[in-house]
């Protein structure tokens, strides 16, 4: 699913985020590029990310996230937060 680009809601996040915590879920890749979210909607989606089990790839690039940001998401995503800012840029 490519929603890049896109202006998004402010609910947008949390329906992507229930989404994708729904054992349902289908989705394998995600494109968020360019969005406009930062910290706070990066903190609605993470919890979600825990137990998705068919999610391979999700793209968060070029938006405002800042480290905060990918700390809380390296952490339901078992990704090393030093990775984190390369993705973003």
């Amino acid at each position: 699913l490519n929603l890049g680009g896109n202006e998004l809601c402010s609910v947008c996040p949390r329906v992507i985020a229930a989404s994708l915590a729904d054992p349902e879920c289908r989705l394998e890749t995600l494109y968020l590029d360019n969005i406009g979210i930062g910290d706070e909607e990066v903190a609605i989606l993470s919890p979600s990310m825990r137990n998705n089990q068919r999610l391979t790839f999700m793209s968060l690039y070029n938006n405002n996230i800042t480290r905060t940001g990918w700390n809380t998401f390296s952490t339901f995503c078992a990704i090393q937060p030093t990775s984190m800012p390369r993705m973003a840029q």
